[in-house]
């Protein structure tokens, strides 16, 4: 085994070690591969380290093509894949000219992925070093286990229709509403370890996905969903993170989303007693403004009924 001698830790300080690496194997494996490494990955958040088990040469093959997921998301991709591609000019049969422009695509891809995203795998390792080295200066920094930080543990993005139910979204609300339950009942079996779970709830977010949403969705819920707007993605993910740093159980991303955080609080964990204050006095008024906007809302599906208009 290279990198480390111990594979498992506990204790802020890493007083208590054990080397942790046996893998259970048959005779015909150990006949089938002779040449075996171990390496310890990068020990991060857990008490103990990956172990790495490669099997066979250790010469280094030929490197081959792999498209990446990720050019998707460089906005100029498709743009660019389009420019290299009207811009190849090869002469011969279709087959041949086709095989050509793919040769030259592939090596074009090779080095616009280097220029634009860099070496992966080396900035794979250098993010599992820092993150490692970060996790040593916490815990050199801490020295009792009651000073250790709270760990953070982010269940999902809700939306609001977690906390009320919206036309048209029927089954989705389903799902949001019980991973909700799920969030409330882990966060009692966690507490223990220190770790708080986070629930985010941002309202309808402009992203290509909810652009396609809007082609479909039933008019009468475009007419509901716009009582709370929209937020642009770069807005909800800072909120997000801001909230999860801070270690609340309900993040709310606008005004809106926080009043209905506080009319649906119901025995949802609550970390801050001046929140909980908040609650308790503006949970009356709040639920007379919740009866106003759902009559509002019926009122609107049944002009859009009445319409003809609810799809």
């Amino acid at each position: 085994m290279i990198w480390r001698q111990y594979t498992w830790f506990r204790g802020n300080n890493e007083h208590s070690a054990s080397r942790i690496d046996r893998f259970l194997i048959s005779s015909q494996w150990d006949n089938s591969f002779k040449a075996i490494k171990q390496s310890v990955l990068p020990r991060v958040e857990l008490d103990h380290c990956p172990i790495l088990l490669e099997c066979g040469e250790w010469e280094r093959s030929k490197g081959y093509f792999k498209f990446e997921n990720m050019w998707f998301e460089h906005v100029n991709f498709i743009s660019t894949v389009k420019k290299w591609w009207n811009s190849y000019d090869f002469q011969g049969r279709p087959d041949v000219v086709l095989a050509k422009k793919l040769r030259k695509l592939k090596e074009d891809l090779k080095k616009w992925n280097k220029e634009t995203f860099g070496h992966l795998e080396i900035r794979k390792d250098q993010n599992l070093h820092q993150l490692e080295m970060e996790q040593q200066n916490d815990n050199h920094n801490s020295n009792t286990e009651e000073e250790e930080p709270a760990k953070n543990a982010l269940i999902n993005e809700l939306h609001h229709i977690a906390k009320v139910g919206i036309y048209g979204y029927t089954a989705y609300s389903a799902s949001k509403f019980g991973l909700k339950g799920l969030a409330e009942a882990l966060q009692q079996e966690v507490i223990g370890e220190n770790i708080h779970v986070s629930l985010i709830f941002p309202p309808d977010t402009e992203t290509p996905g909810f652009a396609e949403e809007n082609k479909r969705r039933p008019r009468v819920t475009s007419i509901i969903a716009a009582s709370s707007g929209a937020m642009k993605a770069d807005e909800v993910a800072k909120i997000a993170l801001n909230g999860i740093k801070s270690g609340n159980f309900t993040v709310p991303c606008n005004f809106e989303g926080f009043l209905l955080s506080i009319a649906t609080a119901g025995l949802s964990p609550q970390r801050s007693f001046l929140m909980a204050f908040v609650e308790v006095i503006a949970a009356g008024i709040l639920r007379v403004a919740g009866l106003c906007f759902q009559w509002n809302w019926y009122g609107s599906i049944e002009k859009c009924l009445e319409k003809g208009n609810s799809k």
